[in-house]
């Protein structure tokens, strides 16, 4: 977790501000979480600086008290090891030949 260089942020997360709640949403997992400004400001960092995880740590520091910073952290690390935020994207292969032909439609036009 410490280092989400390959994870796709822009379509995985979505991280907002809505009339004063600052909301994520893990699109993989379908779960929402309501954050508060230091957990907003420590994905945003996370999310700018590709998922490194120390550069986020010390991006914040220049903001907020490092205690505040890693009690974060950690309730970040325990979402992902719970598979609540930023889980992985599953492969879903559909495969069309076994679904039989419901309807079948011809268009054709001719010039009169």
């Amino acid at each position: 977790m410490y280092h989400l260089v390959s994870y796709d942020f822009n379509a995985n997360i979505h991280l907002y501000r809505w009339n004063e709640l600052n909301i994520l949403l893990d699109v993989n997992s379908g779960a929402i979480h309501l954050l508060d400004e230091l957990a907003y400001d420590f994905i945003t960092c996370l999310m700018k600086n590709q998922g490194d995880f120390y550069l986020a740590v010390e991006e914040c520091s220049l903001r907020y008290p490092s205690s505040e910073i890693m009690e974060v952290a950690n309730e970040i690390l325990a979402a992902y090891e719970a598979g609540e935020i930023f889980t992985p994207e599953e492969d879903l292969t559909l495969d069309l030949s076994i679904l039989p032909i419901k309807a079948l439609c011809l268009n054709v036009a001719h010039a009169c």
